[in-house]
C-alpha cells in the first residue's frame, strides 16, 4: 500500500478486514485514483499484475468492483484495459 500511495494520481489506498466468521474472512482493498487515465496506468503496471496473481490464487475468486465516474464495472474492465486476462 505504501508504494501505491506514492504513485502519481493516487488519492488514497486502504485495507479493511473482517474475520468475525472464520469460514468467510472478508478483505476489502480499496484504491482511489484521480482519474481514469491514472487507473488505467495502474491496471497495466507490474504491481497490479502481482495483485491479480494473488487474486487468481485465492481459494475463492474475489469480487472486483471498479467505480468509474457514473458506472460500475467488474473484473472485465481490468481484462479490457490489460488486453488479456489479469
Amino acid at each position: 500500500m505504501l508504494l501505491t500511495r506514492a504513485e502519481a494520481g493516487c488519492v488514497g489506498c486502504s485495507l479493511l478486514t473482517d474475520m468475525h466468521d472464520p469460514d468467510e474472512t472478508l478483505i476489502r482493498y480499496v484504491e482511489e485514483w484521480r482519474g481514469e487515465e491514472d487507473l488505467t496506468r495502474q491496471l497495466r503496471s507490474d504491481r497490479f499484475g502481482g495483485l491479480a496473481e494473488l487474486m487468481e490464487r485465492a481459494s475463492k475468486f474475489p469480487i472486483i468492483v471498479f467505480d468509474l465516474f457514473g458506472m460500475t464495472r467488474g473484473s472485465d474492465y481490468a481484462e479490457e484495459v490489460r488486453g488479456s486476462g489479469f
